[in-house]
């Protein structure tokens, strides 16, 4: 008896890879395009919009380093640094040797105070990238102390500082106006009458006047 034979399938081909992106990576299509839209935002200074295409990619493209790169950098520039951070530290998961990411998250943790995690990834960076130009800079101004000022110095500009704020609060506070006194009464000065005293006896044995005589009638005409 013959076996009847069995058709064996055909074998699938493997599907295409997606397009590289600019960077050298593999990106879909759909994300592509919410990169190449955030890039377009960005150049314009459009932060949030960038940020929100960059957050879009991520949505369908959630292990490509170049899209957290991208996210880290729009959101240093919105001064959101502990975000940032975070962002470039994926994507150095995921691509541990970017030279984007290590600038970034060290950029990042500067800003936020912490200078010693921001070496630290400096220096890793400058291990993998040894003349990256902006991270050799960035290493020098971490590794500069802040010059403090000397204690006479210090004691200046406390006492400017003192004196400042002595004035601001003089010119603040209002001042209080003494009442003002209501003009005293005056007295009014008692008329002083003088008394003159007349000394009569200078006139005894004086005749009389002429008026007088007139008023007796023995004047120089009468008969």
């Amino acid at each position: 008896r013959r076996r009847a034979r069995i058709p064996q399938e055909e074998p699938r081909a493997a599907p295409r890879a997606a397009p590289p992106a600019a960077d050298g990576g593999s990106l879909s299509s759909e994300a592509a395009e919410y990169r190449r839209r955030g890039a377009e935002h960005f150049k314009r200074e459009e932060f949030e919009k960038a940020l929100d295409e960059y957050s879009k990619g991520l949505a369908v493209e959630p292990d490509e380093a170049a899209l957290w790169v991208n996210r880290s950098i729009a959101l240093r520039k919105l001064r959101r640094w502990q975000e940032a951070a975070d962002d470039a530290g994926r994507a150095l998961k995921l691509e541990p040797t970017s030279e984007k990411a290590f600038f970034s998250q060290a950029e990042a943790l500067r800003q936020l105070g912490k200078v010693a995690e921001a070496k630290a990834v400096c220096d890793a960076g400058l291990l993998a990238h040894p003349a990256h130009g902006a991270l050799l800079s960035l290493q020098k101004s971490l590794s500069t102390p802040t010059p403090r000022p000397s204690s006479s110095q210090g004691s200046r500009e406390a006492a400017k500082d003192a004196a400042k704020a002595s004035a601001k609060k003089a010119t603040s506070e209002p001042r209080a106006v003494a009442p003002t006194s209501a003009p005293s009464a005056v007295a009014p000065k008692a008329s002083q009458k003088r008394s003159y005293a007349v000394d009569y006896s200078k006139w005894e044995g004086l005749g009389d006047s002429d008026e007088e005589d007139e008023e007796e009638g023995a004047g120089p005409n009468s008969a």
